[in-house]
């Protein structure tokens, strides 16, 4: 048995679908190009962000970059861009539009050699408009299967009623856009100002009236955030003590955050996060109420970085990784093979191969319990498979005969 297993684990490991990882950062940029009365062209200067901004992107390689309070306006969006991101190297960055109704907007920028951005849709809060960016992987095949949509927000600051209910009809209204557009993979992420898990902002999204549209906290983190010990390790506002531009105070506020659908969090449609990947960058936890970069840190973070985190902004970034499956139209070509099958399954596998050859069809749990074997000519045909009496999971699909050896990755679900 642990044979047959370790042979089942080595055709899953060669002839998986081609898997790539991907890192996804938030982080609040303090201000960018917005001068006003408190963070000025002295102490907030964009040319010196750029540098500090351009040290971040070098040590973090993120693919993904969504940001909050971006000065309202294309030049500054292209500044940041083009002298920080574009840098040591690097001229791959691309950027959305810049929409917003607020002195200051959010922003993906991305890595096009990896990312295509297919559409834009503005959702609405008070006082800054939310931004939804879908886009695809660009090495895959088929664009329906790939898509995957980041949600960036900045949500109203500050505790008092008002603010809550402002926090709270925005994430509705996230949660009202995803129903409109269908299940499937998307992350939320931002700042979100919210002091603890308890406020209806939160529980919005974490326990919505319809639950196929729940986003998941990765550190599944919850409770009382603000000014509490115990959340050190989360915390992500203030990096600061001291306050003239930054807000001080020391780091004592969960502010940032990136949020998934179950789709991503169980790889149901191609993009699954990797386990214990998410990261408030530079938190060591001992910087509970002082600055980031008082006395020593344990972060493992090269001390440049960590000064570079704490010039740029009173936030620390938070990242996290996901895989993406290349092979996103579920065809396979090997020799002159070619195999198409849907994935994931509700019921029926349709699976068709050019074949006139009678092979083997293989259903195996992870753990290499052999569950369904059958038999047949798959040729030119989609030949329905019943695998309705699987649990929803993960298992492994092996096509063997003459012509062909493969092994897959499926996913069984229960409903659309």
């Amino acid at each position: 048995m642990k044979i047959r297993l370790l042979i089942l684990l080595i055709f899953s490991f060669v002839f998986a679908n081609s898997q790539t990882t991907f890192k996804v950062m938030q982080f609040n940029l303090l201000n960018y190009g917005n001068y006003n009365t408190y963070c000025t062209s002295s102490n907030n200067n964009v040319d010196n962000k750029n540098g500090y901004m351009k040290t971040i992107i070098s040590y973090l390689e993120p693919d993904i970059i969504c940001v909050n309070e971006l000065e309202n306006n294309a030049y500054y969006a292209d500044y940041l861009l083009d002298n920080a991101l574009n840098q040591d190297g690097r001229n791959y960055y691309q950027r959305a539009n810049v929409n917003g109704n607020g002195y200051t907007v959010n922003m993906i920028y991305y890595d096009s050699r990896k990312f295509v951005l297919d559409g834009e849709d503005n959702i609405w809060a008070d006082p800054r408009r939310i931004n939804a960016y879908k886009m695809h992987f660009k090495d895959a095949g088929n664009l329906g299967n790939a898509e995957i949509t980041f949600i960036s927000g900045h949500l109203k600051a500050s505790d008092g009623t008002d603010n809550e209910t402002k926090r709270a009809n925005a994430t509705a209204n996230v949660m009202s856009y995803m129903v409109n557009a269908g299940t499937g993979n998307y992350v939320f992420l931002g700042d979100f100002n919210l002091y603890t898990s308890n406020e209806e902002a939160h529980q919005n999204i974490i326990n919505p009236s319809n639950s196929s549209y729940k986003l998941y906290d990765p550190v599944n983190h919850s409770g009382n955030w603000h000014n509490n010990y115990n959340s050190r390790y989360y915390h992500t506002q203030s990096s600061h003590s001291s306050t003239n531009c930054a807000v001080g105070g020391g780091l004592d506020d969960r502010f940032d955050f990136i949020m998934m659908s179950e789709y991503i969090k169980n790889g149901t449609n191609h993009y699954q996060y990797v386990s214990n990947s998410y990261t408030t960058v530079a938190q060591d936890g001992n910087h509970y109420n002082d600055a980031i970069n008082f006395g020593t840190n344990n972060s493992g973070v090269p001390e440049n970085v960590i000064n570079a985190i704490y010039n740029m902004s009173d936030h620390l970034p938070v990242t996290m990784e996901m895989e993406v499956d290349q092979n996103t139209s579920s065809v396979n070509k090997i020799s002159n093979l070619e195999v198409k099958y849907n994935n994931p399954v509700l019921n029926n596998l349709d699976l068709t191969i050019n074949s006139n050859k009678i092979l083997n069809l293989q259903i195996f749990s992870i753990r290499g319990k052999l569950i369904f074997n059958t038999r047949k000519n798959f040729n030119m045909f989609k030949s329905p498979i019943d695998l309705s009496f699987l649990k929803p999971g993960m298992y492994i699909m092996r096509i063997s005969g003459k012509e062909i050896n493969l092994s897959k990755k499926i996913i069984k679900i229960n409903k659309l």
